[in-house]
C-alpha cells in the first residue's frame, strides 16, 4: 500500500510538471508526503512509514527528509 501511495502522489506531480516519465524509486518508501516542482526540479519532501507493519508491533515514524529529482538525473538527492 505503501508503494502505492508513493507512486500515485509521484505520478500527480509529475503530470503538473509535464515532463517526468521513468521516476527511480524513492530511496524511502514513505506515503503522505507532499511533492511539488521547483526550479525543474521534481521534490518530495515528509511523510511518514513504519519500520515493519503495524500488526507485527511496527511503530510510525515521521520523515523530514527532502528528496530531489533534477530533469534527467536517475538518482535522487538526499538532504
Amino acid at each position: 500500500m505503501k508503494r502505492w501511495t508513493m507512486t500515485a502522489n509521484l505520478f500527480l506531480a509529475a503530470m503538473q510538471a509535464g515532463q517526468w516519465s521513468g521516476l527511480p524509486a524513492l530511496p524511502v518508501a514513505t506515503s503522505g508526503q507532499f511533492a511539488g516542482v521547483s526550479h525543474g526540479a521534481l521534490i518530495v519532501l515528509g511523510g511518514s512509514n513504519f519500520e515493519k507493519p503495524p500488526y507485527d508491533g511496527g511503530v510510525k515514524q515521521w520523515l523530514d527528509t527532502i528528496f530531489v529529482l533534477e530533469p534527467g538525473a536517475s538518482r535522487w538527492q538526499t538532504f
